[in-house]
């Protein structure tokens, strides 16, 4: 059974810019930054936030079924309804965090759809949309 992103949670502000990494030059390096590794049907993928609030949480949500957008209580989320959660990451003194899970052994060629916030500041990180190897 899924776990449903409550409605506070995915109040985005802001403009979000879709799928942006470190590397772009158009990203603000001050927002955080979400970025996923090793996403392979059967292994362990890592979820890595930097820039987050010192000591702060951040949590990630995916979706199976789109980017969206989907509106809530007049923001935007990245995310398709049902929206799962990841367990909240909780940030470093440099605002760094990671997270393992395991991808499941069937799940290769599905497309996954991240988004996550900053709790303190509401700042979201980047949205991202991969495909499970």
């Amino acid at each position: 059974m899924q776990k449903l992103l409550p409605l506070s949670l995915l109040m985005l502000t802001g403009p979000i810019l879709f799928g942006l990494v470190a590397g772009d030059p158009n990203r603000d390096p001050q927002t955080p930054l979400l970025q996923i590794g090793n996403l392979v049907a059967g292994q362990t993928a890592q979820v890595s936030i930097q820039n987050a609030s010192p000591f702060g949480v951040v949590w990630v949500a995916y979706s199976l079924k789109g980017d969206g957008p989907t509106s809530i209580l007049g923001q935007i989320a990245f995310l398709t309804p049902p929206i799962s959660l990841l367990p909240p990451l909780t940030a470093d003194a440099n605002g760094g965090a990671l997270l393992f899970r395991a991808v499941p052994a069937e799940s290769t060629g599905v497309h996954v759809w991240f988004h996550g916030i900053d709790i303190q500041t509401l700042q979201p990180t980047n949205a991202l949309g991969l495909v499970v190897g």
